[in-house]
């Protein structure tokens, strides 16, 4: 979960960068604006960035997830924040995680800062 806040009176972008396991993908991405939870849509690439500019233009909070790498799980999230908004980005992954001597073992991404 990510909690975005927009302190300004227009419109705000942001951006973060998510590295998932090579192993995972992603089950769900939503957001909640206004106490309402949007449960994200897959679209083609060029679809998905059409409708994100569509609204982020028109000032609505919008999010859209995008692979920024081949060889890697480097996703890149970008959202825009209505005036004085806030928005919870909430994303969740699915890990097949393998057994070894009679344990799991996971590895996490961790980028502070």
């Amino acid at each position: 979960k990510s909690l975005v806040k927009n302190f300004g009176e227009k419109s705000n972008a942001a951006k973060f960068t998510l590295v998932l396991p090579d192993t995972a993908f992603i089950s769900n991405f939503s957001m909640v604006s206004g106490g309402v939870e949007y449960v994200a849509d897959v679209k083609a690439k060029d679809d998905a960035r059409e409708v994100f500019e569509k609204f982020a233009n028109e000032g609505y909070d919008v999010g859209l997830v995008e692979k920024k790498s081949r060889d890697a799980n480097v996703f890149q999230i970008q959202s825009n924040v209505a005036p004085a908004g806030k928005v919870l980005f909430k994303l969740t992954y699915d890990e097949l995680l393998q057994r070894k001597l009679g344990h799991y073992e996971q590895a996490i991404h961790v980028q502070p800062g």
